[in-house]
């Protein structure tokens, strides 16, 4: 019997280190492209920007959402307006050897980075401005929209909401790098454009502009709330820009993280309760502190936002990037109030000696739940109720934005409640409620005959509709929290208050009895005059733009 040996071809194994080898090599030389890339985008070192050449100095304002009608997007447009239009002292250096230079930065170039409204940017611009001219009153921000330099951005649909509907937040902040990395390719094709300007005629008789026009802004400024795109933009420049964001509301809250479960839940809703903190402290806190240790200078509108962006950004809570906020970010904190309107001219009051107008209260908010209008109804219904003789003049407008289906059924079921606690009289005008009401409708209601603005949101971060209500001399009754507090509502001393303030329903019953007929008149117009002054003193936009310019020379300083 014979054997036959078969012997296997050896087949050598593949080469997978040099594989892995070179697949790392190529990902390192990719790397470095690109940061060359980002580097050759920056304008030039921020230091010199701001102190030797103020010509040079440029801003980006990253605010996909720059149509909007809210207070966002006044925030946005005042601060481009005091960039463009305004020729003021913006940044003043240190003084040395007993003088005090400064540098004076005479109308920036502003770069405002938005989303596709329109296919062109000559037809976005038409679209702002006739959507601003609505929103905010004729010509507001016409020269702004003029002056701004408009980059459209396909990636800016990916910071939506509705792409997300599991980790929202989670990959709302994530969101941020591809818009960063258009940002950077849109810079470079612009420049590549120059470029190619010096060698085709055509290119040259069409781009005249000069090289540092098509260069990053040397100074970034978020004002919607996309921090990971400004930590991309410094990582990827090397630090060669300045950072900044305006902070309407802390993306996370301590409060979300401190939410405890109901004793009366079910184990998984306990258990849902747990990993959803879990989930907060774990992955979306340390990324958004590390966002903000790329940040060189914060805006808080209120006091409320400032004291939990410095627990978050430069706190116990940004356990991650402490060592970061131990030096220039603590002082570059900075309290801006929103602007919520230009100063007024003429300073006429509700007649507050008139019960017809003394007992006319007017709410303006959105039909959300957060807003407790269930509570002023609640309220207004038991003061009538109790004091039938002295509230027979009495009478509740809501007025208020629906955003959805939603909002539109709360706020009809609102008017059923209204109708079924006082009975068929509430539809003939005592309690009224009006929504998606325009702004010119607004006005008009602020500017009539009410005597007394209502506002029962707890915890709100600032509340403009209040300062709107004490520019019109409405008197105001609001909520003992948040932003109205500590702000809107501060009195300078105790005996000089700004308006009523409640904690519980039944404090807020016992106000609106004061407002309406128990305070003597001469009481409430002191309160209106107090009001009024502050609101022109604190909240206009020209205060606004004053606090915005003041923050930024921080920037410009800063060595």
């Amino acid at each position: 019997m014979f054997y036959v040996r078969r012997t296997l071809a050896y087949t050598p194994a593949p080469a997978v280190v040099p594989m892995v080898v070179g697949s790392v090599v190529a990902l390192a030389l990719v790397g470095l492209l690109w940061l060359a890339l980002c580097r050759q985008l920056v304008e030039s070192e921020p230091r010199q920007v701001a102190a030797s050449d103020s010509s040079r100095a440029s801003f980006g304002f990253l605010h996909p959402s720059c149509a909007g009608g809210g207070g966002g997007e006044r925030v946005l447009w005042c601060a481009v307006r005091a960039l463009c239009s305004e020729t003021r002292r913006l940044a003043s250096d240190r003084p040395q050897n007993g003088s005090t230079p400064h540098s004076t930065i005479v109308a920036p170039r502003v770069w405002l980075y938005t989303a596709r409204y329109r296919s062109s940017v000559a037809e976005i611009r038409a679209f702002l401005d006739v959507r601003l001219a609505e929103q905010f009153g004729a010509e507001a921000f016409t020269n702004a929209v003029q002056q701004v330099r408009l980059v459209p951005l396909y990636t800016a649909v990916l910071l939506e909401p509705r792409w997300y509907p599991y980790f929202t937040m989670l990959f709302q902040l994530l969101a941020g790098m591809p818009v960063a990395v258009e940002i950077m390719l849109r810079h470079a094709s612009f420049l590549v454009t120059h470029l190619l300007s010096k060698c085709v005629s055509w290119f040259r008789k069409r781009y005249r502009t000069p090289l540092e026009d098509y260069r990053l802004p040397s100074i970034f400024i978020d004002t919607v709330g996309v921090p990971l795109a400004l930590l991309c933009l410094k990582w990827w420049t090397c630090g060669r820009i300045r950072t900044g964001a305006y902070v309407h509301y802390p993306f996370v809250s301590n409060e979300m993280m401190s939410h405890e479960p109901r004793s009366t839940g079910s184990g998984s809703r306990k258990l849902r309760s747990v990993c959803r903190r879990g989930y907060y402290r774990a992955v979306v806190l340390p990324l958004y502190a590390a966002c903000g240790a790329a940040t060189d200078l914060v805006m808080a509108n209120s006091s409320w936002t400032l004291k939990r962006m410095e627990q978050l950004w430069c706190g116990s809570g940004a356990s991650s990037s402490r060592a970061s906020c131990t030096g220039h970010h603590r002082r570059n904190i900075f309290l801006v109030y929103p602007p919520c309107g230009a100063r007024r001219t003429h300073s006429s009051f509700p007649a507050l000696e008139r019960d017809a107008v003394r007992q006319r209260v007017v709410s303006i908010a959105q039909f959300r739940p957060e807003k407790r209008h269930e509570t002023q109804l609640d309220c207004f219904v038991e003061l009538l109720q109790r004091y039938p003789r002295e509230t027979s003049q009495a009478r509740l407008l809501m007025i208020g934005g629906a955003r959805n289906h939603a909002d539109r059924m709360r706020a009809e079921r609102l008017l059923q409640r209204a109708v079924a606690l006082t009975g068929p009289a509430s539809s003939g005008g005592r309690i009224e409620v009006h929504v998606n009401a325009s702004r010119i409708e607004i006005e008009e209601v602020l500017a009539g005959e009410f005597g007394c603005f209502l506002h029962t949101m707890e915890e709100e971060h600032f509340g403009i509709s209040i300062v709107e209500a004490m520019s019109h001399g409405l008197l105001v009754i609001a909520h003992g929290s948040g932003g109205a507090a500590l702000d809107i509502l501060r009195p300078v001393s105790p005996d000089s208050p700004l308006g009523l303030v409640y904690r519980t329903r039944h404090e807020l019953t016992e106000c609106l009895a004061d407002a309406l007929f128990r305070l003597p008149v001469a009481t409430l117009q002191s309160m209106q005059r107090r009001a009024y002054a502050r609101a022109q003193r604190e909240f206009s936009d020209e205060a606004f733009s004053e606090r915005f310019l003041t923050a930024v020379a921080s920037l410009c300083t800063k060595g």
